[in-house]
């Protein structure tokens, strides 16, 4: 399989495993904290919006990035707030982030196998050297918080998944 399928493989099962992860949660349940400084998922998706949106106009430089209200600043840190009025409510988060995992992989399935080995800018080097490393790094890192948002399954009383 060419790695640009690969990777568009991998960007829509984390698709699917976050939309599973978060199908019963409520908005008000997108701020439970599974310990009083740990990130809620309204947190971990405004982060991951951050983050990603940063990775598509890496790949993507065209593309056209629109963040919902109340997802830009600091990506770094825990999130002092549990107001909803401060974040975004569960869907909004989610058809943005899946807007932007759709940016990625029409990027990935766009680039070459040279475009793979091509380094990528400054900031992004200590963990995604090349651009095919930037490309793959947007479903680990869902990955990484989606095994975060099952702790707040566990904390809620929701079903094990998976």
């Amino acid at each position: 399989m060419p790695q640009q399928q690969t990777i568009l493989a991998i960007l829509e099962r984390g698709r699917g495993m976050l939309r599973k992860h978060l199908s019963d949660f409520s908005d008000a349940d997108m701020l439970a904290r599974p310990a009083p400084t740990a990130n809620h998922a309204a947190y971990q998706l405004a982060h991951l919006l951050r983050t990603t949106s940063g990775m598509v106009k890496v790949l993507s430089p065209d593309a056209v990035v629109t963040l919902p209200p109340k997802t830009e600043g600091d990506a770094k840190g825990p999130p002092t707030s549990n107001d909803p009025a401060q974040f975004p409510g569960k869907e909004e988060l989610l058809t943005a982030y899946e807007g932007l995992i759709t940016a990625i992989a029409t990027a990935a399935g766009k680039m070459s196998d040279a475009d793979f080995d091509k380094a990528s800018p400054e900031h992004f080097k200590g963990f995604a050297p090349t651009l095919g490393q930037l490309a793959l790094m947007a479903p680990l890192h869902m990955s990484m918080h989606v095994g975060q948002i099952q702790v707040i399954r566990r904390k809620l009383g929701k079903p094990v998944l998976f």
